[in-house]
């Protein structure tokens, strides 16, 4: 029955064009296809773009009516053929126009693309289709779809690129776009895809960190990957922002306890740089306020602790970001410096040093009663 009332629609829109509306202007042609299109009237659409380019062939417009009818047999009917012949003869009969380029672009996607008869290319067009209309949901799970149903395909790896794209940039799924770029590891890549994922990597880890050397370093391997790619030039002054704001002080990010900085993985079974001495449990949440090098070259971090942290729970926190500092170092360093404070830069909590080959020294201050009730007065103050 839907079929039957289809082919009358199809029928009294031919009839119309027969009797009159040859009247419309190729403008009016062209906006009454287009709206039919957006408004999922595929059938009905293709027919009009197709009467547009038929009653209007030396118009501007014909050229956008074949290009368009060439897209709708594509990802509606699902016939490369009529796909293939309708982009064709907008190169053929309108090389100069600007429609032609886009045609010829799409044709050698067609051909580069095609395998499993074609349904990955049906599929990424129809994607790329969605997130043109700003349907980014729809657009990133056709992607992440089509790579995940046809893993062989020569579009798999720029389909999931994109779905993560859209996953970072668009729906903020950082954490899902990393876990999906996974899958590329071990697979081996073309030079530009293999580039492309690690800058979409370090978006990812942009945005979860707040920014950090973790990321910083993440773009200089994008960029270092691909120094020409289109996104390079981006990725090299976020990587260039994050150094400046190094030493600024912040409170973006919190560590320690069950949101600890997570530690970087580790590439076999490297000894670890000193043998930690203190209890893991004593460990206090932190915030990291500012890190960098100071006059001599040695690599500090300054951090601050809750103001009833016990000499037990300083001292193992101390520890604890040391070690987390030296695991992932911002570059070769002679020393590295803890300094913790519990209200900075007014109390101190405590201090600890270190270089390679030695032990760490600790230096706890010692507090009195009133120099509690005072950090936690000033903490109430702060937060007033």
């Amino acid at each position: 029955m839907k079929e039957f009332v289809v082919s009358l629609a199809v029928a009294a829109v031919a009839l119309a064009g027969a009797v009159g509306v040859s009247a419309q202007t190729p403008e009016q042609s062209l906006a009454f296809a287009e709206q039919l299109y957006q408004e999922g009237e595929d059938q009905l659409a293709l027919l009009e773009f197709k009467r547009c380019a038929y009653m209007h062939p030396h118009s501007p417009q014909a050229p956008e009516a074949l290009y368009c009818a060439g897209i709708i047999c594509l990802t509606e009917r699902q016939s490369f053929p009529q796909a293939q012949a309708a982009l064709d003869r907008v190169v053929r009969e309108y090389p100069h126009s600007p429609t032609a380029a886009k045609a010829r672009e799409v044709r050698a996607f067609l051909d580069a693309g095609y395998d499993h008869d074609g349904q990955p290319v049906i599929a990424f067009v129809r994607a790329q289709n969605a997130e043109n209309r700003h349907a980014y949901a729809d657009a990133a799970a056709q992607y992440l779809g089509l790579a995940e149903k046809w893993p062989s395909a020569k579009l798999a790896v720029p389909a999931l690129l994109a779905g993560c794209r859209l996953q970072i940039e668009e729906l903020r799924q950082a954490e899902a776009a990393q876990k999906n770029l996974r899958q590329l590891s071990g697979r081996r890549l073309a030079p530009e895809h293999a580039a492309e994922a690690l800058y979409y990597d370090a978006r990812a880890t942009d945005v979860l960190s707040g920014g950090g050397r973790e990321a910083r370093d993440a773009y200089r391997k994008a960029v270092a990957a691909a120094p020409d790619a289109p996104w390079a030039a981006q990725a090299r002054e976020r990587a260039d922002e994050i150094e400046k704001d190094r030493m600024t002080p912040r409170r973006r990010r919190v560590f320690g306890g069950d949101a600890r900085r997570p530690p970087p993985p580790r590439h076999g079974h490297a000894a670890p740089a000193f043998a930690r001495q203190y209890d893991t449990q004593h460990v206090r949440p932190f915030n990291l306020l500012a890190e960098g090098y100071d006059e001599n070259k040695v690599y500090v971090e300054r951090i601050e602790i809750a103001v009833d942290a016990s000499p037990e729970q300083v001292v193992a926190t101390l520890e604890d970001a040391l070690a987390k500092l030296v695991e992932e170092p911002p570059d070769a360093f002679e020393a590295a410096r803890v300094e913790a404070y519990y209200n900075f830069p007014i109390s101190r909590a405590g201090i600890v040093t270190w270089k390679p080959g030695d032990k760490p020294a600790y230096q706890i201050q010692k507090r009195r009663t009133q120099d509690v009730l005072k950090d936690s007065l000033f903490n109430i103050l702060k937060s007033r």
